[in-house]
């Protein structure tokens, strides 16, 4: 199994994988200047997942890219998105099992990417389980049981205000 994990924004990157010219050309592109390196890293993550399953193929290949789309503008995450969907849709050799998960805390890129129908976008800022019950006590009038809007939300306070502004 290969797994790339990229965070452009903070220049942070693991790679899980036994080629030891990914970790290099990682280490590359996190070392250059601020501002090519976001972009560079960002771009390299599908790079190197393309060379992965091109060279290795029929493999398990997971990729996840955390605060990309500064690096890439905002006015490309779309396109962004599509490329890591690309990966799996039009691989260049076949493979086991691939994953692609981008993530964001921004509108304006979540805004971009949701219009499209083939982008997915998933809350997925959690809260721990004591806090966000602390959280939902201190919601007044009726609710449903605290069991169930645990598992509605996965401890999202954005989820639980907005479940309980429609009642």
């Amino acid at each position: 199994m290969y797994t790339i994990y990229v965070d452009a924004a903070h220049l942070h990157f693991i790679a899980h994988t036994d080629v030891t010219d990914v970790v290099r050309r990682l280490i590359e592109a996190a070392a250059e200047t601020s501002g090519i390196a976001q972009l560079k890293l960002a771009n390299l993550a599908i790079d190197i997942v393309k060379e992965l399953l091109d060279g290795w193929g029929r493999g398990k290949v997971a990729v996840l890219v955390d605060e990309t789309f500064q690096a890439v503008g905002v006015n490309k995450a779309g396109l962004y998105v599509k490329n890591l969907l690309n990966l799996i849709e039009y691989p260049p050799k076949s493979y086991e099992r691939i994953v692609a998960v981008a993530a964001t805390s921004e509108d304006l890129s979540r805004r971009e990417i949701g219009r499209h129908r083939w982008g997915r976008l998933m809350m997925m800022w959690n809260m721990p389980r004591e806090g966000f019950q602390r959280l939902y006590e201190k919601l007044p009038g009726p609710k449903p049981p605290f069991e169930e809007v645990w598992r509605w939300t996965g401890g999202n306070p954005s989820v639980l205000a907005a479940l309980y502004e429609n009642r």
